[in-house]
């Protein structure tokens, strides 16, 4: 009988609550959405303001001071390293520059 109790409750709830009274996902979704856009908005451009600025205190290498693969593997990789001759694939995994 204690198992039943449970479906009744249910049953019971469901009977009570008219059907238009339910909120539906997609009117909550309509109803946050500018929300979260200007939310996902404001991360996108703090995301790139920090970028820009870890490449502005990177210090930059003299073209004179690189050989020419070195040059030629700058110009191609952005993320190239001249002192391991690596760049960055995806973070946490590099190659080794065979150009």
């Amino acid at each position: 009988m204690t198992s039943r109790l449970p479906i009744r409750l249910a049953v019971l709830v469901a009977l009570m609550v008219p059907a238009g009274a339910v909120t539906s996902l997609p009117a909550a979704a309509q109803w946050l959405g500018p929300y979260l856009d200007s939310q996902r908005y404001d991360n996108l451009r703090r995301h790139q303001q920090r970028l820009q600025q870890r490449r502005a205190q990177r210090p930059r290498q003299t073209d004179q001071s690189l050989t020419a693969h070195q040059r030629a593997c700058a110009q191609r990789y952005r993320s190239y390293n001249p002192a391991t001759d690596t760049y960055t694939v995806r973070p946490g995994v590099t190659a080794r520059c065979r150009l």
